[in-house]
């Protein structure tokens, strides 16, 4: 059997983006959205590995690619996951019943992206309504205006929306 040459590649910071996706009270924090409703049903001890790796792990790590791309004056774009609408009649259904459950959507205090990793003023916020970020947003044509040809991706659901939108960009080329 022969074997596949690894695909090697390098990285020109100046066309590449970091996106980092949903990282919003909701989903973030242990006294909020999902963690508060944990707690209010007597299960706070149900999600307390995921909530220390995201305080311990994720957001640190959040935090120095931020950094680095703040201090290079580089591309950075958050995303915002939730609803238009109060009552989340713009989102998929299926979307929607987690939306509801949370109180997700703009303006709500369980939409907002955490103080640790908040924008800076002038950076990029795109709600989105799906699982991609490409798929509800203008994402793709932002990214391309910019002259960008990689994308970092940072989150916390890995294996949800921030692995759904890396495959995405992968088939768009990125």
């Amino acid at each position: 059997m022969e074997l596949i040459e690894p695909y090697t590649f390098e990285l020109d910071c100046r066309h590449t983006a970091l996106v980092i996706l949903d990282m919003q009270n909701a989903t973030c924090l242990r006294h909020a959205g999902y963690g508060k409703a944990l707690a209010d049903a007597g299960q706070a001890d149900a999600q307390h590995d995921f909530f220390e790796r995201v305080e311990q792990v994720v957001i640190p790590h959040q935090q120095q690619l931020l950094d680095y791309f703040r201090r290079n004056r580089l591309r950075v774009v958050f995303t915002a996951s939730g609803c238009l609408a109060e009552d989340c009649a713009d989102a998929p259904p299926h979307r929607a019943v987690r939306y509801r459950f949370r109180s997700q959507y703009v303006g709500s205090p369980a939409y907002g992206i955490i103080g640790d990793v908040r924008p800076l003023p002038g950076e990029v916020v795109i709600n989105k309504g799906t699982v991609s970020a490409f798929v509800s947003t203008g994402l793709d044509s932002l990214l391309r205006s910019w002259g960008m040809r990689a994308v970092l991706f940072a989150g916390v659901l890995t294996e949800v929306c921030v692995g759904g939108t890396a495959r995405h960009a992968a088939d768009l080329g990125y």
